[in-house]
């Protein structure tokens, strides 16, 4: 995950992870696609986790709703990543999805995000969610690579 395309300097990052599974399928992988279907069909009890994030960070002023960072259009794509991010008052997240072909004709799809933090409510938002970000993005990434192969 980048930055910029051309410069290939990465994200500075107070939180990164990366999240992989390969996948053994002749469909056409469109990572942008793939990265949209990540955060436009989740499952209800994602939906429900955000429905009382929503309800938690609005009096902080965080970005809820239809503003979130699901909701946003891809920041960069390529024939191989797409990237999403948002900046908000807390902290910064962007979110990567790159689908990699390997020799043996079997292609990797891995997500990858990055947390930079603004301030201290950074910090206190994402150390209360991270442990419900790894088991979202694992359960999403299963998601995936079981529909398409």
């Amino acid at each position: 995950m980048y930055s910029d395309a051309d410069s290939a300097e990465p994200i500075r990052a107070d939180y990164s992870d990366s999240y992989s599974l390969d996948v053994s399928s002749d469909a056409e992988l469109r990572p942008g696609k793939l990265l949209e279907s990540v955060f436009s069909d989740t499952p209800r009890w994602v939906n429900g986790l955000m429905k009382i994030r929503n309800a938690l960070v609005a009096p902080f002023g965080l970005k809820t709703g239809e503003s979130r960072v699901f909701r946003k259009a891809i920041v960069e794509e390529s024939e191989r990543e797409a990237v999403l991010s948002n900046d908000d008052k807390h902290l910064i997240f962007t979110v990567s999805l790159s689908v990699l072909p390997r020799p043996d004709g079997v292609r990797r799809i891995s997500i990858s995000t990055a947390v930079q933090y603004h301030n201290r409510l950074g910090r206190i938002y994402f150390a209360l969610i991270r442990p419900f970000h790894r088991i979202i993005i694992r359960r999403m990434l299963r998601r995936i690579t079981s529909s398409v192969g």
